[in-house]
């Protein structure tokens, strides 16, 4: 059964609700944003979407609903670098990439290697960029795109969202995206943060509850707001971002998805059986694990910082990733 099929069979038991974003039609237009949220052993879990096909707008949605809902199932120890996708091959290459772009963000910061800037037009044409380029100055918003360290077998690209109307922001917004090609990486990292910087640089966006309490339950989101600070772009400017007079040439790393072990959820199965997905962690021993909040610099960490760095590394604890 296709997961459309599947979604309308089980939509009164999901408790399904889609919403439609009106912000690509500015923006990006011939794009759709999907957002689903669905309704699991009593607690909701949502999911985001962004295509040039509705219906895949709304399968991504779906899908990130779902994988969410199976990992709060599943109590894992460790929720992230996970991935749903119909085929098992799928899943695990976007569980790979998630893991992987983390790994390449957190090797970066600590690290304070600098990445390569990006021309806009390495993104093959996806988007509409003489549209977007109008609308991001017309917005005084300032995209610029850095690619970090590849692997063997993936692009890794950061977006960054400087200005804005909101002046109370003096940090900057960022997203990510891994993939097989540079083009493709560069499609998710932009979408995701273009999605996030038209909220909350334009709107009174705040925290929807103490960053203290993020920070101690090692939410992803506590990084996102103190990204928005001016001393987290003040240590990206002096130590991730390249000078223009200088082309950062960064070796691709000796790591593919040779050195991940993946590890299938099962969760979902046992209250929707015949999901048409397969959900899977990934893991490796080369790659640092995800993790929030307080960083712990182990003796594990500190071994696979300095491999990235091919040098010793001092670490600058006050100033958190900005994975988040």
């Amino acid at each position: 059964m296709q997961l459309t099929d599947w979604l309308l069979y089980n939509s009164k038991k999901l408790g399904l609700k889609a919403d439609k974003y009106s912000w690509v039609d500015e923006w990006l237009p011939g794009f759709f944003d999907y957002g689903i949220i669905i309704s699991v052993n009593n607690k909701t879990f949502s999911g985001r979407g962004i295509d040039k096909t509705e219906e895949t707008a709304f399968h991504k949605a779906a899908a990130e609903a779902l994988e969410r809902a199976a990992v709060g199932i599943a109590r894992l120890e460790m929720p992230w670098s996970t991935a749903a996708y119909p085929t098992t091959q799928g899943a695990e290459e976007r569980a790979y990439y998630e893991l992987l772009g983390i790994d390449r963000v957190f090797c970066h910061h600590y690290c304070r290697k600098k990445m390569r800037e990006i021309p806009w037009e390495e993104s093959g044409g996806f988007f509409p960029d003489a549209h977007l380029g109008k609308v991001l100055k017309e917005n005084k918003l300032d995209v610029r795109l850095y690619e970090m360290r590849a692997a063997m077998d993936a692009k890794s690209v950061c977006a960054i969202a400087t200005g804005g109307e909101v002046t109370r922001i003096g940090g900057f917004i960022a997203g990510f995206g891994t993939d097989k090609t540079i083009q493709l990486a560069i499609q998710h990292a932009v979408i995701e943060c273009l999605r996030t910087a038209v909220v909350c640089l334009f709107v009174d966006y705040k925290p929807e509850e103490p960053l203290d309490d993020l920070k101690r339950r090692g939410e992803p989101r506590w990084h996102f707001w103190q990204a928005q600070t001016t001393k987290s772009l003040r240590y990206l400017k002096e130590n991730l971002l390249p000078l223009q007079a200088k082309l950062e040439i960064l070796e691709p790393e000796k790591i593919s998805i040779a050195d991940v072990t993946f590890t299938k959820i099962q969760t979902l199965n046992s209250v929707f059986p015949g999901v048409p997905l397969v959900l899977t962690q990934a893991r490796s021993s080369k790659l640092i694990t995800p993790q929030f909040g307080d960083f712990n610099f182990s003796p594990e960490i500190m071994g696979r910082l300095m491999d990235f760095n091919g040098e010793t590394v001092n670490i600058d604890c006050g100033i958190p990733h900005f994975y988040g």
